[in-house]
């Protein structure tokens, strides 16, 4: 998933696409509609091409921007605790290859699910209207 032009081969006639369901803030999905209107790119190729814009540890970053300083035996204030309604379900199309790549990014980054990797990625890697 390192180019947009392979995340964009999963198409739905291909054996192996999966539906990746992922929960986007619905600024985030706004966002990503209108890079995906703006592009014609699939969801995935612009997931793909947002990983490609980031530094790792601009990622980390994000991702861990609501842990306690010194760690601390308080449970993290998550960031979706302070922010009131629900996500966006949103559907990617991703071969396994690529959502095994994911998935390894969600363990690597300590992410704590698949959306918040995903909303994190998005977050940093869209453009801003």
């Amino acid at each position: 998933m390192s180019t947009p032009q392979q995340a964009g081969n999963a198409g739905p006639g291909s054996p192996s696409s999966l539906n990746v369901s992922v929960y986007l803030p619905e600024p985030i999905n706004a966002r990503l509609r209108a890079e995906r209107a703006r592009t014609g790119l699939p969801y995935t190729a612009i997931l793909a091409a947002s990983f490609d814009r980031l530094e790792p540890d601009e990622l980390h970053e994000w991702l861990h921007r609501d842990l306690p300083a010194g760690g601390g035996d308080t449970m993290p204030i998550s960031a979706t605790w302070r922010r009131p309604g629900g996500g966006v379900q949103v559907q990617m199309r991703m071969k396994q290859e690529q959502r095994d790549w994911l998935d390894q990014k969600v363990e690597l980054h300590r992410a704590a699910s698949r959306s918040a990797l995903v909303v994190a990625v998005l977050d940093l890697g869209l453009p801003h209207a």
